[in-house]
């Protein structure tokens, strides 16, 4: 009985059992009804709409449509709710032409009413019509413009069509109406991160996870970001957090086995990788992570296996991995033919991306900003009042892939050197003094000791009492002005390696940081090395001369103790035997070369461009064009 002393009605039980969440007890009511009255409409579309929302869509179609069929023999006119509930039980079900059907007819009935609307582009979607579902959303957007769910949906749409400059401006919005919105923060923060980004990314990712810790999506964007960001301790600490409440997510296992390869783990990251792969065999991670990690591997069934899922592979990211897992299998079994094939396919893939997240390379504006750093920095301005006297800093620069990894390696293994990384403070310094002093232009003194003082700061946070630090942050060459003028009693060696393999290394790289689009084209790769080329004989002849040691990577590797000597002497140190040992240090390395320095020294790399034939001829017309195609003199080692 009720409080006015009515009968409560069956109906009305399942209905505050449905209110109260009790899915069972309302499925019970309604079955209950329908047991008195095998035809009563309401209860048979309330519980095929129970059953859609518990996953049993199959039965709830079958009732929805049940119940909608005898209110229309008995002369009633179905509820549009009702006919949205059978919309996505044969959603449900995969009859997503028979759902796109309803919303038609819904649409049709109340043109320009955003709910039909946004409920039909969310189908069309599903469909894969994204044109049809921006269509369906903008119009929706004209009756909320500030609707940052259907902002987001757009933003998906777009991407989806690869447009993704609109997608991330879809996605952005949707964030800044929303600051709370999760979805959205989490996709500024891929496309952000995709764009080489990873600071930017990584502080959207931290809020997404924060605002929703449940959200899985957000925590392995998030560890992704911190893996590219080098910040890898917090990565491996989240990612072992997801494993643990999740021991079956493939996501945690494959980004655990990432991450520990990038610790020196191989033998933990290889063991992840085949828990994943008998799980997961097609997964385009476990296969990636297989082709780098797992020697013993059989490289010809898991090509095959490569092969069959890039025919299939959705989105950017997932293509542009395999492409270059495939690669690195076809280099291990000899067919460099078919190598050189794949990082052609991968690069093109990513070019594209990059291209349409408006991050390509730009030609001219590099040559404009190496003209600048010439016509600026000249021994006058280089000599003015220094930053700081400190010996500290030794900034390991060159082009990627030139062997900068390997130097800091053997400077690290050293007891009174602590190895930085790439660090990423110069950069930010010098973005800073170009948006609020002019720099290059101008270089006001007193902030020159600012941000030496600044930099010192960080670097002897890491250090922690070391003598020395290292920055290996190979772009750097770039601003070894700067450099001289903030610390003329640093040390800075430049790593250099033969063009052609320097280059080709470069092409034959998944690079995931900013500014190295160019690595994606044979012919811009050529275009970069001239300019910084063009650069360092400029700074060859400006920068005094005890300032700078060069090292030339097929030196280090036919004689490794006699470069090694040479470079911790330079930076100011006694020498110990444990440089010779580099590959036994333990230290996460994050570069391309993560897996190259975990072992001995080794010849294969030099010489390497000579596998590929006449496929590289491109990349040796445009080296030739500006003096440094094969054989060509590089210039005098500065010592």
């Amino acid at each position: 009985m009720t409080a006015t002393g009515h009968k409560t009605s069956p109906l009305d039980t399942a209905l505050a059992c449905q209110k109260k969440g009790d899915h069972e007890g309302a499925e019970a009511g309604f079955r209950a009804v329908l047991a008195e009255t095998p035809e009563h409409p309401e209860a048979l579309v309330l519980l095929g709409d129970l059953l859609q929302k518990t996953k049993r869509a199959e039965e709830a179609v079958s009732l929805i449509e049940r119940g909608i069929a005898v209110a229309q023999k008995g002369g009633r006119r179905p509820a549009a709710a009702w006919r949205v509930a059978l919309a996505y039980a044969k959603r449900d079900t995969g009859d997503l032409e028979g759902a796109l059907a309803i919303f038609d007819a819904l649409v049709a009935e109340a043109p320009g009413v955003p709910e039909p609307l946004f409920l039909r582009a969310g189908i069309l979607q599903r469909l894969e019509r994204h044109e049809a579902a921006i269509a369906d959303y903008e119009a929706v957007l004209k009756r909320a413009p500030n609707d940052a769910k259907v902002l987001n949906n757009v933003g998906v749409s777009y991407k989806a069509l690869r447009q993704l400059v609109k997608a991330f401006e879809a996605f952005r919005k949707a964030m800044e109406l929303d600051p709370k919105y999760t979805q959205a923060t989490v996709n500024v923060g891929k496309l952000l991160l995709d764009m080489g980004q990873p600071d930017a990314a990584i502080s959207n990712l931290r809020r997404a996870h924060a605002l929703d810790p449940e959200n899985a999506a957000a925590e392995f964007a998030l560890i992704d970001a911190l893996q590219v960001g080098e910040m890898v301790e917090e990565a491996e600490q989240l990612a072992e957090k997801a494993l643990a409440r999740n021991p079956d997510s493939i996501n945690a296992v494959i980004q655990l086995g990432n991450i520990r390869m990038t610790m020196g783990r191989r033998e933990s990251a290889v063991e992840l990788a085949r828990r994943a792969g008998a799980v997961a065999p097609r997964a385009p991670g476990v296969l990636s992570l297989l082709a780098e990690a797992d020697r013993d591997a059989d490289a010809d069934a898991l090509l095959r296996r490569i092969d069959e899922v890039l025919s299939d592979a959705q989105g950017f990211g997932h293509s542009i991995s395999l492409h270059f897992a495939a690669a690195r299998l076809c280099e291990r079994l000899k067919r460099y033919p078919e190598a050189f094939g794949h990082y052609v396919a991968g690069n093109a893939v990513r070019k594209e991306q990059l291209e349409r997240l408006g991050n390509g390379y730009d030609r001219a504006r590099f040559e404009g900003q190496v003209n600048r750093m010439i016509a600026t920095f000249g021994q006058r301005e280089i000599a003015g009042p220094p930053g700081s006297t400190s010996e500290l800093p030794v900034f390991i620069v060159g082009m990627p892939r030139s062997g900068t990894t390997l130097t800091e390696q053997i400077l690290a293994s050293h007891p009174q050197v602590v190895g930085g990384g790439e660090l990423v403070e110069m950069g930010q310094i010098v973005r800073w003094l170009r948006n609020v002093h002019g720099y290059p232009e101008k270089l006001p003194g007193d902030q020159i000791r600012k941000t030496a003082n600044g930099y010192l700061k960080h670097v002897g946070g890491i250090g922690r009492g070391a003598a020395r630090v290292t920055d290996k942050m190979p772009g750097n060459y770039m601003n070894l002005g700067l450099i001289a003028r903030m610390f003329p009693k640093s040390r800075i060696i430049h790593c250099r390696r033969d063009p052609m393999d320097n280059c080709l290394s470069c092409f034959a790289q998944n690079f995931r940081q900013d500014g190295l689009a160019w690595s994606c084209d044979l012919e811009d790769t050529a275009h970069q090395y001239c300019h910084y080329s063009r650069l360092m004989e400029h700074w060859r002849a400006v920068l005094p001369p005890n300032l700078l040691l060069e090292v030339d990577y097929e030196d280090t590797v036919a004689d490794l103790e006699g470069q090694a000597r040479r470079v911790v002497a330079f930076v100011g140190l006694e020498w110990d035997d444990a440089c010779l040992s580099f590959h036994k240090t333990e230290r996460a390395i994050v570069t391309a070369s993560r897996a190259q320095v975990r072992n001995p020294i080794y010849r294969s790399s030099v010489g390497r461009w000579k596998r590929y034939g006449d496929a590289v001829l491109p990349l040796v017309q445009a080296l030739d064009s500006c003096g440094y195609g094969p054989e060509a003199d590089r210039g005098g080692a500065v010592s």
